[in-house]
C-alpha cells in the first residue's frame, strides 16, 4: 500500500510524492500490572500470577528485574496476558520492574513498578510473661 500526493504552484512548477509503507514492528507497550504488590514469602511456595495490561503479541514474555528466570508467560495477542511467576522470586522485600519483551527481538516495553513488601515484625516474646493485678503499670518498647 502507498500514499500518493500531487501539490501546484499556480504553473510554477508541480510535485508528486509517493509515501510506501514500511513495516514496522510495535513495540510491546505495558500499561498496567495486576496485582502490583505482594509481602515478602507470599506466596510461599507455587507461583504467584500476574495479570498485564497492554498491547502485546504472541511472541511476548514477562521479565522482572530484566530476565525471565522462574517465569512462565500465557501470551495471546492483544491484551491481557498473565503471568506465573516463581515464589523463590519474592523472598525479599524491595521493588522489582516489570517489563514486557518480545522473544523474536530486542524490543521491551516501559517498566513498572512492583512492589515487594517486606515482612512483617513479630513478637517472638514478652518479658515479663504475667503480671499480678494492681501491679505497676508496662510499657512496651
Amino acid at each position: 500500500m502507498h500514499r500518493a500526493s500531487a501539490s501546484g504552484t499556480h504553473g510554477r512548477g508541480a510535485w508528486n510524492f509517493q509515501l510506501n509503507e514500511i513495516a514496522v514492528s510495535a513495540a510491546p507497550f505495558l500499561s498496567g500490572i495486576s496485582p502490583a504488590t505482594t509481602d515478602a514469602g507470599v506466596p510461599s511456595s507455587g507461583t504467584l500470577t500476574l495479570t498485564l495490561q497492554g498491547n502485546f503479541d504472541a511472541n511476548s514474555i514477562v521479565l522482572m528485574d530484566g530476565t525471565s528466570t522462574g517465569i512462565v508467560t500465557h501470551a495471546v495477542v492483544g491484551n491481557p496476558i498473565t503471568a506465573d511467576i516463581l515464589a523463590s522470586r519474592f523472598v525479599n522485600g524491595g521493588e522489582s520492574a516489570i517489563t514486557v519483551g518480545e522473544s523474536n527481538s530486542a524490543s521491551v516495553s516501559s517498566a513498572l513498578a512492583f512492589t515487594i513488601l517486606g515482612p512483617q515484625p513479630t513478637i517472638a516474646s514478652v518479658t515479663p510473661g504475667s503480671v499480678s493485678a494492681g501491679m505497676p503499670e508496662i510499657r512496651s518498647m
